[in-house]
């Protein structure tokens, strides 16, 4: 539990609330503090981030892995108990311990309470869907899906069935600070786009994403090709009313260059007289020869 706590926290970025939390679970667990009393210093580091905040909620997560010493039960009855958002803090903590020790770690009398059926009102299956209707089902679909999943991101392992070994050069990769670097490199307002084909996008914004009447906000749409052809975008921007855009071009370049490289496409969106609660700015992405079209939907806060 410790090194995986110790790789999770070589992702992000030492100074980030999340890290705070964390740390702070690890210092009161290696000080004897009893759990009780770190879920009310958790809550009190994060009390000015208001209720049902990553920060607090991971906080609770490793409280539950580290004084719970692998047993299943009790880690998850420590994390479920520190309250606030218990679905997901339960989630993770038995997720986590179900890769280290797969479903045989799961007690017998919670796993037969509890069976293999696949119940949620989270998905509509009325709707002719093939969903799973068990857990193993899901996790068939899971495994045979990546090979594909692997391949198209460009990773490179190997499979194999039984015991492997996992080399230091492997394991340096892993630890790697790639993921760490993608993070920090991005603004920390910001939201990934689905890939519309030809392309993939993420919307930052320079500060948060809240707009006064006649204010402004710069925006930074960032590009990534999916194909290895140089591409021609084009732009159209469609405002609320009275709105305005400026410092904006109507087109982008994105070369043939390898490896594929972010590009970043910008503009300064100015209110009008009147905002709504919520705003909705829209930019439509098109390219020559490409019918699929990527609309990317800015929203700002009144």
């Amino acid at each position: 539990i410790r090194h995986l706590i110790e790789i999770g926290l070589s992702k992000i970025p030492y100074d980030s609330r999340l890290a705070q939390s964390i740390n702070l679970a690890v210092d009161s667990y290696d000080k004897g503090i009893d759990y009780r009393e770190l879920r009310e210093l958790l809550i009190e580091q994060s009390r000015d981030l208001g209720w049902f905040q990553a920060p607090a909620n991971l906080g609770f997560v490793v409280l539950g892995l580290l004084y719970g010493e692998g047993d299943f039960k009790k880690s998850m009855i420590y994390s479920i108990n520190c309250g606030d958002d218990t679905d997901c803090t339960g989630a993770t903590v038995g997720a986590l311990l179900g890769i280290i020790n797969g479903t045989a770690g799961i007690p017998k009398d919670w796993s037969e309470h509890i069976g293999d059926e696949i119940r949620t009102i989270a998905v509509d299956g009325s709707q002719g869907l093939m969903l799973p209707k068990t857990c193993t089902e899901l996790t068939d679909r899971v495994i045979g899906m990546m090979p594909s999943v692997m391949k198209a991101n460009r990773v490179d392992l190997e499979y194999t069935f039984g015991e492997s070994v996992i080399s230091e050069d492997t394991e340096a990769l892993f630890m790697s600070d790639r993921v760490a670097k993608e993070l920090t490199n991005r603004s920390a307002y910001s939201y990934e786009i689905p890939d519309f084909i030809y392309a993939s996008a993420r919307v930052e914004f320079d500060r948060e994403p809240t707009i006064t009447p006649n204010g402004e906000i710069d925006v930074r749409i960032c590009l990534k090709r999916r194909f290895i052809d140089p591409r021609h975008m084009r732009f159209d921007i469609t405002l609320p009313e009275g709105w305005t855009a400026a410092e904006w071009n109507r087109t982008l370049y994105m070369n043939h260059y390898w490896p594929i490289e972010e590009e970043s496409w910008n503009v300064k969106i100015i209110a009008g007289e009147k905002v709504e609660p919520i705003n909705r700015v829209l930019v439509q992405i098109s390219t020559p020869a490409r019918p699929t079209v990527g609309y990317i939907p800015i929203i700002l806060i009144g």
